[in-house]
């Protein structure tokens, strides 16, 4: 086979799989959405999916947290995965001319790296310094205040609401779960408050990710005794 093919078949099998974790990471976004409407449902007594909790279920609430670091941390290694995929294809329009511009005898002393194999390089400093362009495009500014209000602010807000209806329920039910945010009021904003700073730093990493795909080659060919 003919190395340039090769080079193509990396990049249509690259392509696929980009589109595949596209697919995978903006289904991560709807189950998330999914997921808050059944903690919603079931906190209220209404049947969603087949899941139904008789009663006022306001604690089922404190589960929006934990569970959105949960579909968020999902989310972003698709973003991570995509932004790599996203360099190699970039990168192969330089490999193709490197290989078309090689006799055959040249060409058979580079090996060709697959998009999970090759030689990341990213210029690290380039990118910090060019960091404020990040900040100034608005399709990514449009993205990541979605990302914050999907898992960061509807979570806290519901997490928020369930501790304040516990507080002033008069249900007998609620007596053992009030007794025990009582108790631990200060490890639970603590531990709040911890996986709102997790969940920021997930989404601003997958954010900076793209940012960095602009700025980032992959050395996709290279000699063998390089």
């Amino acid at each position: 086979m003919d190395r340039i093919e090769v080079l193509l078949n990396y990049h249509n099998a690259a392509r696929e799989e980009c589109l595949l974790r596209v697919k995978w990471r903006d289904n991560w976004l709807r189950y998330q959405f999914i997921m808050l409407s059944i903690i919603i449902s079931i906190s209220l007594g209404i049947k969603i999916f087949g899941v139904e909790f008789s009663g006022y279920h306001p604690e089922i609430l404190l589960l929006c947290l934990p569970l959105s670091v949960i579909t968020c941390s999902a989310y972003v290694t698709e973003e991570f995965s995509i932004a790599n995929l996203t360099i190699y294809l970039k990168s192969i329009n330089k490999a193709e001319f490197e290989l078309r511009n090689l006799n055959d005898k040249q060409i058979n002393s580079f090996i060709i790296y697959h998009w999970d194999g090759t030689k990341t390089q990213i210029q690290e400093k380039k990118i910090k310094h060019n960091l404020k362009k990040l900040l100034r495009t608005s399709f990514i500014k449009v993205r990541f205040l979605l990302l914050i209000i999907a898992f960061v602010m509807l979570p806290y807000f519901l997490n928020y609401i369930a501790l304040v209806l516990i507080e002033k329920s008069d249900n007998p039910a609620l007596e053992t779960i009030k007794s025990i945010i009582s108790d631990y009021s200060s490890w639970i904003e603590v531990s709040s408050w911890i996986l709102i700073i997790i969940l920021f730093l997930l989404i601003v990493n997958s954010q900076y990710s793209r940012f960095k795909v602009r700025m980032s080659n992959y050395q996709i060919v290279s000699k063998i005794f390089d």
